[in-house]
């Protein structure tokens, strides 16, 4: 689980250098930045709540 979180904030961070560097000369560009970089961003947001969700110690299975 954190290698996938490591792993998404590279790719936000790459995200956001391709929207800053060929958004600003593209259209399409930036908008396919954006949308990626949302998409990653609710994934991320999705992945630490269903961690929060999950207790430390599992529990036992009826």
């Amino acid at each position: 689980m954190k290698k996938i979180s490591i792993g998404l904030m590279f790719f936000l961070f790459v995200d956001l250098w391709i929207m800053a560097e060929k958004g600003g000369r593209s259209l399409g560009w930036f908008l396919f930045s954006l949308v990626t970089f949302l998409v990653a961003l609710l994934l991320m947001c999705f992945l630490m709540m269903k961690r929060r969700k999950n207790p430390a110690v599992p529990t036992t299975l009826k």
